[in-house]
C-alpha cells in the first residue's frame, strides 16, 4: 500500500533496506512482507499484497495473509 499508517503519507520514493521501506516523511519503516511497522510512531500496519511476475507482467493477488 502505498502510505503509511502513520498520517497516511505516501511511502513512494522512500528507501528499501533489506524487507523494510522507509517512509521518506517520517522514517518509519514498514516491513515489506508482513505490512508491520517498526517504531514508536505507530502500531497499525499497512496493506502488503503477493505479486507475481507472469511473461514481463505483474500480477497483485489478493493481500497476503497475516
Amino acid at each position: 500500500e502505498n502510505r503509511g499508517s502513520h498520517q497516511l503519507s505516501p511511502l513512494e520514493g522512500g528507501r528499501i533496506r533489506g524487507h523494510h521501506i522507509i517512509c521518506p516523511k517520517h522514517g518509519l519503516r514498514f516491513d515489506l512482507r508482513t505490512g508491520k511497522p517498526r517504531g514508536d510512531l505507530t502500531s497499525k500496519p499497512i496493506a502488503v499484497y503477493r505479486l507475481r511476475i507472469v511473461e514481463g507482467w505483474i500480477e497483485i493477488a489478493d493481500h497476503a495473509p497475516d
